[in-house]
């Protein structure tokens, strides 16, 4: 069907809690307030998982036998679920449990392993064990939550952090070592046809993700390979991120959304870990419908308003808060509601478009009159152009991850570096290296610059918009300015990396004038950005600190201000 002629679609609602850390305080967990929305269903997600309400009797009675304490933890995680159930179907909801694939308990490896484990000691879905234990686990969901619409899995990360006793490993991995690429398609079309069986054969729905790092989530042959095992059922459907990748500006939309025979959910992030979290503004819902710019000339479809597959569209699952770790935090979901609330709208009538989304939402269910609306829809078209700009290029590839959550990442030492995973988590060397040898800097640092210029419009513009809440107000304009001067700090210091780049490879400094220039900038440019956490009420900031990924500070040493630092204690003495 094409897209001019789409009927409604769905929408779910998802909070994306953080494993190990505190839960969101958000509206998006009240089941009145999505009804009210509109939202069709709700997804518990706070990484407690549907099978740590699991007793496993079925499989093994002595894993959680009546009076242990292993009873007792799944008697009370089955509370938590069934009063989720019950709220959200007395609003008119469906009610969707996550689970992370492969997770069992600790028990179960203890008693068990040597059966369900592969050489590496990870469980493998090729033993007829593995497959019994996932079968036990169906037949106590529908056993024991005769209210719950349907399961959400995810396979390719399994975070353990709210349960610990609890194991786990992504069912593609368990296997061979050496097996072909295409294996890990096989595996998980293997858990797909037990899910199928064992619960949408009975009465549940099963929502499974592709999400992984490559694989089936965006090669359409191994996607392909994976889905064309399984039969279609009416109750199994697959979940998709929009981006071929995870939900970074600059990757091309998701080539495997639209292809095979079950229908999709695609996924869309509205608190953007990689791009502030909703401190400041930052509009994606006209990129995810019609396509970022940035992606303008890859061939079509661009974005969700022109799929037009194989596959049945059935919906978005939208999430509305969470993501990523640590912070930085709004001190308001404006900007979280605003995106959730334009593709909320877009999904009830498709054919009218983004644009005729947004004033839905701007007049119809807020209340703004003509120039407020006119001043929001410029404001945030300008954020996703300034964001873009600030963050990465137009002119060249930027590793997307030099920066996540509240993280500003610069030049790693060489140690660091060579110790980095493949995405070089917060570091900016090979960029910064190929921008300087290709003779880009000129060209990204007017990026930077222009970025700056645009946030200062967005502060103007601010001042134009009318909101009825007076909290939603004054963080409006707080959080431009907070996007005004976090990109400042930004551009000044890329300014000083970049010179201090070609010092570097030529062996002296060329610009003297415009390093010292630049280091003040930044210097003044952090000192004004630190500031705005004197006004009450404001959003948690972002440290120039590298991001590493081991808790609880989830920080290195080295990372934007190391890197100003020590390039003019080289070049400034």
């Amino acid at each position: 069907m094409s897209a001019a002629h789409r009927p409604p679609l769905a929408a779910l609602n998802l909070v994306h809690q953080t494993p190990g850390e505190p839960p969101i305080e958000t509206r998006f967990s009240d089941p009145a307030h999505l009804a009210e929305l509109g939202f069709a269903g709700d997804v518990l997600n706070d990484f407690g998982f549907l099978q740590t309400a699991l007793t496993f009797e079925g499989f093994d009675p002595a894993l959680a036998p009546p009076g242990s304490a292993a009873r007792a933890r799944a008697d009370a995680r089955a509370e938590v679920i069934r009063a989720f159930i019950d709220t959200r179907r007395a609003q008119g909801l469906k009610a969707y449990v996550w689970a992370d694939m492969i997770v069992l308990p600790r028990t179960v490896l203890e008693r068990h392993g040597e059966a369900m484990t592969d050489a590496r000691g990870r469980f493998d879905l090729s033993r007829p064990a593995t497959q019994a234990v996932h079968r036990a686990m169906a037949d106590e969901i529908v056993a024991r939550f005769p209210g719950l619409s349907g399961v959400v899995i995810r396979t390719g990360e399994t975070y353990l952090h709210n349960t610990p006793d609890f194991v786990g490993n992504n069912p593609a991995d368990g296997g061979a070592a050496d097996a072909a690429p295409w294996a890990a398609a096989d595996r998980h079309a293997l858990l797909l046809n037990l899910l199928r069986e064992g619960l949408c054969e009975r009465g549940l729905e099963v929502i499974y993700r592709t999400w992984a790092f490559g694989g089936v989530h965006t090669d359409p042959d191994l996607f392909l390979r994976m889905s064309d095992q399984v039969a279609p059922h009416p109750r199994l459907s697959l979940a998709i991120k929009h981006t071929a990748g995870d939900f970074h500006r600059g990757f091309r939309f998701n080539p495997t959304l639209g292809l095979g025979r079950h229908p999709h959910w695609v996924e869309v992030q509205c608190q953007r870990e990689y791009e502030g979290k909703g401190v400041f503004p930052n509009y994606i819902a006209q990129g995810v419908i019609d396509g970022f710019e940035e992606r303008a000339g890859d061939p079509a479809p661009r974005g969700l308003g022109a799929l037009d597959g194989t596959a049945p569209l059935a919906g978005l699952v939208i999430w509305s808060r969470g993501g990523g770790w640590a912070g930085p935090r709004p001190a308001r979901e404006f900007w979280c509601a605003l995106n959730a609330a334009v593709l909320l709208a877009w999904s009830k009538a498709p054919e009218a478009g983004e644009a005729a989304a947004f004033d839905r939402v701007c007049r119809d269910q807020w209340g703004l009159d003509d120039r407020s609306t006119t001043a929001l829809r410029r404001l945030c078209l300008l954020s996703a152009s300034a964001v873009l700009r600030g963050r990465s290029s137009l002119l060249t590839a930027v590793n997307p991850w030099w920066t996540r959550d509240e993280f500003l990442g610069g030049v790693a030492p060489a140690d660091v570096w060579a110790a980095l995973n493949e995405e070089k988590w917060c570091a900016l060397n090979a960029d910064l290296d190929r921008i300087d040898r290709q003779d880009l800097t000129d060209g990204v640092l007017a990026e930077k610059d222009l970025a700056v210029d645009q946030w200062r419009e967005i502060v103007a513009l601010a001042d134009q918009v009318a909101l009825p809440d007076p909290a939603d107000q004054g963080f409006l304009r707080d959080s431009c300015e907070h996007g005004l001067r976090l990109h400042q700090a930004i551009a000044a210091g890329w300014r000083v990396m970049l010179i201090g780049q070609r010092a570097g490879r030529i062996g002296r400094l060329d610009d003297k004038i415009g390093l010292t220039a630049a280091v003040a900038a930044y210097e003044t440019a952090w000192r004004d950005y630190e500031a705005l956490a004197e006004r009450p009420g404001a959003s948690s900031f972002y440290q120039p600190r590298a991001f590493d990924f081991t808790p609880p500070d989830f920080a290195r040493a080295d990372g934007l201000e190391a890197t100003v630092r020590d390039i003019a204690k080289r070049w400034l003495p």
